[in-house]
């Protein structure tokens, strides 16, 4: 556990919540919440990774919803159903099939964008890479195996992780000479202008970038990341629709 200390007022909690959610229209994360409460100085700015900081918000967050009552439109990945029949689709089905695909990095970030409809705006599955729900990624893969092309978008954070995770999905899913893989919404040169380039304080030499800029792998190196949701969800959906499309439309998502 980590030794990282957090007061977390209730008050700079409310106000982070109106933030993210603009006033409780739009689903967010925990990550999201802590992030607008580190904008508002009601959280020091984190230390390395923030993994430390964000662990002790998390035990904070639970505490203050076991005293107040649960936070509306907070996405709760621990309660995503993981398990369903998947049956096999039929040709006709095949036919109709959606061949854009959002691999997101983590369960909650895919949640993001699911309870708030971010496929009502643009044609689209939305996918975890770690492999949920479970009956999506079989109709993807049936598709493939089908020969259908699809297009992969991958949406991480710019972290080592988060280009890993991009390599692995490339090898994975452009073996198909009609498949295309794009990564989507969060590299340095995307965001850098709307999110703060952190540092670990660490120097990295096992950066190995297969599909990236060196420029990417160079902020890697040097121990720098962004965490894609420190973009505030509405944001964050216009920036991966708008790179996804190839133009940038004033999407209003609701």
């Amino acid at each position: 556990m980590s030794d990282v200390r957090i007061q977390l007022h209730p008050e700079a909690l409310r106000e982070a919540v109106d933030e993210v959610s603009m006033e409780g229209y739009w689903h967010f994360t925990a990550r999201n919440l802590f992030y607008a409460l580190v904008r508002s100085g009601a959280i020091a700015e984190p230390n390395g990774d923030g993994a430390g900081e964000y662990a002790c918000f998390a035990d904070q967050l639970g505490a203050y919803e076991s005293e107040h009552g649960a936070l509306s439109k907070l996405i709760r990945p621990e309660f995503l159903e993981r398990t369903f029949s998947s049956d096999p689709l039929s040709d006709d089905l095949l036919t109709y099939a959606v061949k854009r695909v959002m691999i997101f990095e983590r369960p909650e970030l895919m949640l993001l964008f699911a309870r708030n409809h971010f496929f009502m705006k643009l044609e689209c599955i939305l996918l975890a890479a770690t492999g949920v729900p479970n009956h999506v990624q079989d109709r993807v893969q049936a598709q493939l195996n089908a020969g259908m092309p699809m297009d992969f978008f991958v949406i991480h954070d710019a972290t080592v992780a988060g280009y890993a995770l991009y390599d692995r999905i490339v090898g994975e899913y452009s073996a198909g000479e009609s498949n295309t893989v794009q990564q989507t919404a969060i590299t340095f040169d995307q965001v850098h202008e709307i999110a703060t380039i952190r540092t670990t304080g660490t120097v990295r030499t096992d950066v190995h970038l297969k599909h990236s800029h060196a420029e990417d792998a160079a902020y890697l190196a040097g121990g720098h990341y962004i965490h894609l949701e420190e973009i505030p969800p509405l944001i964050l959906m216009r920036m991966v629709y708008n790179h996804t499309v190839g133009r940038f439309d004033e999407v209003g998502f609701g």
